[in-house]
């Protein structure tokens, strides 16, 4: 990923981005960096691909609660692809809408 302008490579981005990458990460920590509420660094299409998918795992779950900070028509209009995918999914939806 190009490094932005004006950025180290000591920001704190970078080692959440390489830890997102790393071959060794596992589900929960790409799930961590996914809950971070941040439109920066390419975090809010990787997190649409995750809802849109109507998956029902960690990294779908942590999709949703990243994507609370998005202007309320368009993170509802995410959630409610990813509502379908489960009742697990359902529940989270239910609440994130809310928010």
């Amino acid at each position: 990923m190009p490094q932005p302008q004006g950025r180290s490579l000591s920001a704190p981005w970078t080692s959440s981005w390489r830890t997102y990458r790393h071959e060794s990460a596992t589900d929960i920590s790409r799930a961590k960096i996914l809950e971070i509420p941040d439109r920066r660094y390419g975090l809010p299409e990787m997190r649409e691909s995750f809802l849109r998918e109507g998956r029902s795992d960690w990294l779908a779950w942590a999709s949703a609660v990243g994507s609370r900070n998005l202007d309320k028509q368009a993170r509802n209009y995410l959630l409610d692809y990813f509502a379908n995918g489960s009742k697990t999914n359902r529940l989270i939806a239910s609440i994130l809408q809310k928010a």
